[in-house]
C-alpha cells in the first residue's frame, strides 16, 4: 500500500498544481479523476501496442542491436507508442466531453491523462525494483 502511496504522490501533487491554476472555469473534479483513470488505462493500451509493435523486430536485436536498437526502443516503442495512446484517449473519450470548452480544458484533461499513466507506470518500476528506488 506504501508502494501505491509513493508511486501516486508526485502525480497528484502536479494534477493539483494544474487543476488549481484553471482560474476562470474549472473542470468537475469527477471529470478530471476520471481522465485520470482513462490514463492508467491507457498504460494497458499501450503495453499492448508495444508487444505488436516489438514484434515487427527480432527480440534479440533489440537486446544487443547496440544504439540502433536502442533508438529504436526509445522513440519508437516508448515515444510514439505511449504518447499515441495517451493522444487516442484523449481525442476519442475525453474531447467530446460538454466541459471541455477552452483551451486550458484540453491542458487540464491532458496532464491528467498522463500522470494518470505515470502513476501506474511509477507503481510499476517501484513493485518491481523495491522502493529504495524512489
Amino acid at each position: 500500500m506504501f508502494i501505491a502511496l509513493v508511486a501516486a504522490a508526485p502525480s497528484l501533487a502536479l494534477l493539483t498544481y494544474f487543476y488549481l491554476r484553471d482560474r476562470y472555469e474549472r473542470e468537475p473534479i469527477g471529470h478530471v479523476v476520471a481522465a485520470y483513470g482513462l490514463g492508467m488505462f491507457a498504460l494497458a493500451a499501450a503495453q499492448g501496442m508495444t508487444f505488436m509493435v516489438s514484434d515487427w523486430v527480432s527480440s534479440d536485436w533489440l537486446h544487443t542491436g547496440g544504439e540502433p536498437a536502442r533508438l529504436f526502443d526509445a522513440f519508437v516503442l516508448a515515444g510514439v507508442v505511449e504518447e499515441l495512446a495517451k493522444w487516442v484517449v484523449l481525442v476519442a473519450a475525453v474531447y467530446a466531453w460538454r466541459e471541455f470548452d477552452e483551451p486550458m480544458d484540453g491542458l487540464l484533461y491532458g496532464v491528467a491523462i498522463a500522470l494518470g499513466f505515470a502513476t501506474i507506470e511509477n507503481f510499476l518500476f517501484l513493485s518491481s525494483r523495491g522502493l529504495a528506488i524512489a
